[in-house]
């Protein structure tokens, strides 16, 4: 299954306009092969934020000027477009699998992981023996109960699939989990106020503040740029 970069337009396109790929196969070769989703995500968690992945993108001269005001999302075809959302910098330790294990573990208290959980896995019946172990715990937390042994258990049967005798890494399955309790468990961020902006993308003023129009001017300035540009070819 090959994996891709693209723009997300929204929910008011159909779902074949609604995203557009980029092309990534200039940046590493193998970004743009079968079987990619480590491979995509190595790139995007070397970047802090979407805003200096796509100033990346940009400077590289990589997808349409006028579409990077839109969402970026990892996308791949099975019978129609699923979309994921993409990892960063800060999502690196969920998609290391004894990372995961500890985070799990040292978060199994959270409100709403361990169910997270329970109602995601529990259609998998290789994972039912873990999934029951999961509901035990949470009608009784303070039983004499190795839960890090069930977590473990849970995590490997999820990250790996034996083939042929031996162990062999589910990226996806990794992926999936790893995004799943990096949703539940890493800290809130502050939207409130932006400071140090990494691009452009990033800049955000109210309208009554001046810079507000300045930069919407510059916005407009080179989005007419680009569209005299292509006009030309």
């Amino acid at each position: 299954m090959k994996y891709f970069l693209a723009f997300d337009k929204g929910q008011a396109f159909k779902n074949k306009e609604r995203f557009i790929k980029l092309d990534l196969e200039s940046i590493n070769p193998k970004l743009n092969q079968d079987n990619n989703l480590e491979s995509l995500t190595v790139f995007t968690t070397s970047f802090e934020t979407e805003g200096e992945l796509k100033e990346f993108l940009n400077k590289k001269k990589i997808g349409d000027f006028r579409l990077f005001q839109n969402h970026l999302a990892i996308i791949y075809v099975k019978d129609y477009i699923h979309f994921r959302e993409i990892p960063y910098k800060e999502d690196k330790p969920y998609l290391d699998v004894r990372q995961l294990e500890e985070i799990i573990s040292k978060n199994s208290k959270r409100a709403g992981l361990l169910n997270s959980l329970i109602q995601s896995y529990s259609n998998y019946p290789h994972l039912s023996q873990e999934i029951y172990s999961f509901r035990v715990y949470l009608s009784n937390p303070y039983a004499d109960y190795k839960l890090y042994d069930i977590i473990r258990s849970f995590v490997k049967k999820v990250c790996f699939k034996e083939k042929n005798g031996s162990l062999k890494k589910n990226y996806k399955g990794l992926f999936d989990l790893g995004m799943l309790v990096s949703k539940i468990t890493k800290p809130k961020k502050e939207t409130k106020q932006i400071t140090k902006p990494t691009s452009i993308f990033d800049q955000i003023y109210e309208e009554d503040d001046p810079r507000y129009f300045h930069l919407e001017e510059l916005k407009s300035r080179r989005k007419k740029e680009e569209e005299d540009q292509f006009r030309l070819f």
